[in-house]
């Protein structure tokens, strides 16, 4: 990601996630560590043209080590990732001086069998732990016990289709403040749209929808769809996905989340997510 682009609604959605849930994706990686702080706020770049990160979180590993954990949200593989992962690793060394540094990449699309993630012949061997979020079952993301782990479920591939979209609009159903529930059904649907299956998956979650609406108080469910399907649901429309992020961003400000993290995976200024907390508080 290029300093002077925005973030998609896509890298918002993960970099939130990864901000409330670091310490799983480590212990996914089979990595025994307890995060103790995020650096991210750190990371902007005084040249445009320059690249920087997407998140890094201070961590000490099980043998007491101190470390710095970074992780970048990719969509899709591409050949040239094992570069840019050097690149990433080089500028954090040139910031924060000689430490141990793990990288990991997480992908929204299922990745190729084979993927360059490891380079030999270099002074000391370079790579980084690939991760994909789609090998992930519905049942862990709901574990993780957070709306925005129940957004990222809809990426999951290990259940079946309809299953993913059931689970996922059932729970999404439970959120108590309507409009709230609303934003994060678009959320969801637009992250159907990394789904191969992506026209049934929406079916599926019509489905759902419409079934609930015989659980639901017909008031307030009939408020929670006035907001789904004025949005990304059924029209696509940008509003729906501004919504869903401003609920997000005024989430994490409320776990404590510093601004000036919060302003970077949402692509805003620190000023503008000042402003968004006041909305929300």
């Amino acid at each position: 990601m290029k300093k002077h682009e925005r973030p998609s609604p896509y890298d918002t959605v993960v970099i939130l996630f990864l901000l409330e849930h670091a310490r799983w994706l480590l212990a996914r990686l089979g990595i025994k560590a307890k995060v103790r702080g995020d650096r991210s706020n750190q990371l902007f770049g005084s040249d445009g043209r320059r690249r920087f990160c997407d998140l890094i979180f201070d961590v000490r590993l099980g043998t007491g080590k101190k470390a710095l954990f970074h992780v970048e949200a990719q969509s899709r593989y591409f050949p040239g990732l094992i570069v840019r992962m050097l690149e990433y690793k080089t500028r954090i060394l040139q910031k924060f001086g000689r430490v141990f540094l793990i990288q990991a990449v997480v992908f929204l699309r299922r990745p190729p069998q084979k993927i360059l993630s490891r380079l030999a012949g270099l002074p000391t061997d370079f790579g980084y732990y690939p991760a994909d979020l789609t090998d992930v079952s519905v049942h862990e993301y709901l574990q993780l016990g957070s709306r925005i782990a129940t957004v990222m479920a809809v990426v999951s591939r290990i259940e079946e289709c309809n299953f993913v979209a059931e689970v996922v609009v059932q729970n999404l159903c439970k959120i108590p403040d309507p409009e709230a529930r609303g934003r994060y059904l678009n959320l969801a649907a637009m992250f159907a749209g990394l789904r191969p299956d992506k026209e049934q998956f929406l079916e599926a979650m019509d489905a759902t929808l419409k079934k609930m609406r015989e659980l639901t108080p017909e008031q307030e469910f009939d408020k929670a769809l006035r907001y789904a399907y004025s949005g990304v649901y059924k029209k696509g429309k940008a509003e729906g996905i501004k919504e869903g992020k401003a609920e997000l961003i005024a989430g994490m400000l409320a776990l404590g989340v510093d601004p000036k993290t919060v302003a970077q995976a949402a692509g805003m200024s620190v000023e503008e997510v000042l402003e968004l907390k006041k909305i929300h508080s």
